[in-house]
Order: structure tokens, then C-alpha cells, then sequence
């Protein structure tokens, strides 16, 4: 749901999973039509940092997002309120129109001079949304009496004596949404064992 192309479905093992590759776009583009919300994003944030670099100011963006610079980044609001930041953002001629540029973390050690997009702007969005509504699950367990040792990606591992909580408590303090995103429909989904494994 990222805006991948065919080479994306490639790199994810398409073709060795037996999809022939005169299909692969045919299946990008019957996702992209049976999604066109999911895709309206992806361009309606990407026009609105266009806008936000090229001609400064607040831009408002779906879902109450909000885009502006300061101090040479690129900043966006997310609806928790906190936010996400390139570095030196800045737009620069790109095939398909003025492409979006940043500094940040590349595949080597140090800073690097990178391009995003829409959809890959939406991944960082939606990411960084699922952390914040996590982390208030988080002290919300933690409050509860479920001590978490670790998390993973948007697992919670946590360790309680035998005989105390459950894991029907646990998954009801999880699909609490916050006040910020009272519309969203949230579940949690989970298990006991004496051990850490994999569901």
C-alpha cells in the first residue's frame, strides 16, 4: 500500500513466488483501483509538501496533517501532535515533476542526499501514527500492572505472575484509541505461554 511499483513488486519475490511478469502491473493497477482513498493520499501528501517547499507556510494535508519548515527542515504534524522531520528538505527537477529531497540515514553510515514520494511519505506517516498509538498502549498496560519487557513492531511482550491479568485485560487496554484518533477501530490480539515465541 506504499505506491510500489513493479520493480517493488519484484524486489519483494514476485516472480519467485510464480507471478509472471507481463502480470505484475496489472495487478498495481487493479490495487490502485480498488483503492482509490488509500491512493488519494499518497498524492494529496505529496502535493502538499510540493507546496510546503516550493512556497512556504502551513499546508494542511489529509487526515489533519499538517506540513511546514523550520530551521531547514521539513516538518509534519502528526495527528498526536508530535512530529516528523527531513533534513534539508528541498525540491530538485525528478522525472515525473519537481521531486522531494532530504538528508537522512541511507544504507551506509551517515547522512546522504535521498528522494521520497507520496507513498513513501504515507509509510513514514502511517508508521510513526501506529508508534504514538502504541506507546499510550504501552503506559496504559504498564499502569494496569502488565510490566513490559520488550516490544517489537507493534507487538507488546510483557511479564505478570501466574494467576494475575489476563490477556482478554491486555487486548482491551490495547484497542483503547486515543483521543486524537477516536474514530479509529482498534483491536488487540494476543496470548499467554510460559516463554517468548512467534504467534
Amino acid at each position: 500500500g506504499y505506491q510500489g511499483g513493479v520493480g517493488a513488486l519484484k524486489a519483494m519475490g514476485a516472480l519467485d513466488m510464480g507471478v509472471p511478469e507481463d502480470e505484475l502491473q496489472g495487478l498495481i493497477d487493479g490495487w490502485r483501483n480498488a483503492n482509490p482513498k488509500i491512493v488519494n493520499f499518497w498524492y494529496q501528501t505529496q502535493d502538499a509538501v510540493r507546496n510546503c517547499l516550493d512556497a512556504g507556510g502551513v499546508w494542511s494535508g489529509p487526515k489533519g496533517l499538517k506540513f511546514y519548515k523550520k530551521s531547514g527542515f521539513l516538518l509534519v504534524k502528526l495527528p498526536s501532535g508530535r512530529k516528523l522531520a527531513y533534513a534539508k528538505a528541498h525540491l530538485a527537477p525528478g522525472n515525473y515533476g519537481p521531486a522531494i529531497h532530504y538528508e537522512g540515514q541511507g544504507d551506509k553510515a551517515g547522512f546522504t542526499k535521498l528522494e521520497t514520494y507520496g507513498g513513501k511519505l504515507v509509510e513514514n506517516i502511517v508508521q510513526a501514527t501506529a508508534r504514538d498509538i502504541l506507546g499510550e498502549a504501552m503506559l496504559r498496560l504498564d499502569e494496569a500492572g502488565y510490566p513490559i519487557v520488550f516490544h517489537i513492531h507493534d507487538e507488546v511482550v510483557a511479564e505478570v505472575p501466574d494467576g494475575q491479568g489476563s490477556i482478554d485485560e491486555m487486548n482491551r487496554l490495547l484497542a483503547v484509541a486515543p483521543d486524537w484518533c477516536q474514530d479509529l477501530p482498534l483491536k488487540g490480539a494476543g496470548f499467554e505461554s510460559n516463554f517468548y515465541m512467534k504467534d
